[in-house]
């Protein structure tokens, strides 16, 4: 993102999972609607992180379903950042009109049939959509330092294993419902 960037087109593509035109959509949009989303200086004379940044670790949260405290080293940003990033990007996803409409209609007819064509080609079950499997499992020998993360409202350390397949139609990268968050 900016005048050179650091990784050609498909190295992009495939770290963060979505191309950068569409990285560059989003935010133009998302700016528009909140200055969270614009480049600004602080108080203190310095720029705020990148519109860019916070979007990404906004998705590289929801996309993978981890807390921000997994990135922290990558993004070089602070938990309480992290979260309203993730706030942030689904609010402004779910009231921007022009974002929603695109990317949270419903799908029609003939999405529905190139879903399940698609599905049917790549998983070989014919009349699938999506599947999400999801299992929780106590991990009795969590490391001390990771136990915060991973402790749950039970106070027992804990991990979701997930095993999904889903196709988003629009643009094959938002999380399964962003509605539902």
């Amino acid at each position: 993102m900016g005048p050179v960037p650091r990784f050609p087109d498909k190295s992009f593509e495939r770290t963060f999972r979505i191309t950068r035109s569409m990285v560059e959509t989003l935010v133009t949009h998302l700016a528009k609607k909140h200055s969270f989303w614009r480049q600004t200086v602080c108080r203190a004379g310095k720029p705020t992180i990148c519109p860019y940044v916070k979007f990404l670790m906004g998705m590289k949260m929801l996309c993978y379903g981890v807390s921000g405290n997994a990135f922290v080293d990558y993004f070089q940003m602070g938990e309480s950042t992290t979260r309203r990033c993730v706030s942030n990007l689904t609010k402004g996803i779910v009231c921007c009109s022009a974002l929603a409409n695109q990317y949270l209609r419903k799908p029609t007819k003939s999405d529905v049939r190139n879903i399940v064509a698609m599905h049917e080609r790549v998983h070989k079950i014919p009349g699938m959509m999506g599947s999400l499997d999801v299992t929780k499992v106590h991990w009795k020998n969590c490391p001390t330092a990771w136990k915060g993360q991973f402790q749950g409202r039970e106070k027992v350390m804990s991990i979701g294993l997930e095993a999904w397949s889903i196709t988003i139609y629009g643009s094959g990268m938002l999380p399964l419902d962003f509605r539902a968050l």
